[in-house]
C-alpha cells in the first residue's frame, strides 16, 4: 500500500518535470520522505504551491502527521510575517532514518552516502521550469 502511495505520488511529480526522488525512512517510527533535489534555486512559494496543487489534482489529501509538503504554503500576513512549517533534518544519526531504494529496502544510513545520491539525483530537467509559473 505504501510503496503504491509512493509510486503514484511519483508518477504526479513526474508531470511537472520532478523525475528523481530520493526516498527516506524518517525514523523508527517507519515514516517516509521523498527528498527531492534541484540543480538550482527555485522561489519555495511557488514550488510549494505546484507540489500542493499537483498532489490534490492527483487525488491525494494533503494532512498533517500522514502528506505533508516541505515548503508549506504557508497563509499570507500584511501584519506580520509568517514562516514556514519546520522539518526535521533529514538523516540524523541514531534516529532511524535510512536511505531506501525503490522498493523500499534500507540502502544505508549513512549521511554521506545520502548526501552522494542528492548530488546524483539533481534535477536538470527542462520542464522543471513549469514549477516557477504555478
Amino acid at each position: 500500500m505504501v510503496l503504491e502511495s509512493i509510486n503514484r505520488i511519483k508518477a504526479a511529480l513526474e508531470d511537472i518535470g520532478i523525475v528523481d526522488i530520493i526516498i527516506l525512512q524518517s525514523s523508527f517510527s517507519s515514516g517516509y520522505h521523498l527528498i527531492l533535489t534541484f540543480a538550482s534555486t527555485l522561489p519555495t512559494f511557488p514550488l510549494a504551491c505546484a507540489l500542493e496543487i499537483t498532489l490534490r489534482n492527483a487525488g491525494f489529501i494533503l494532512r498533517q502527521g500522514h502528506l505533508e509538503i516541505f515548503p508549506n504554503t504557508k497563509p499570507y500576513s500584511a501584519k506580520q510575517i509568517t514562516n514556514y512549517k519546520a522539518i526535521r533534518c533529514p538523516m540524523q544519526p541514531g534516529s532511524g532514518s535510512f536511505l531506501l531504494d525503490d522498493d523500499l529496502q534500507p540502502i544505508s544510513d549513512s549521511v554521506s552516502i545520502f548526501l552522494d545520491h542528492c548530488d546524483r539525483t539533481l534535477l536538470m530537467s527542462q520542464d522543471s521550469d513549469k514549477l516557477l509559473y504555478w
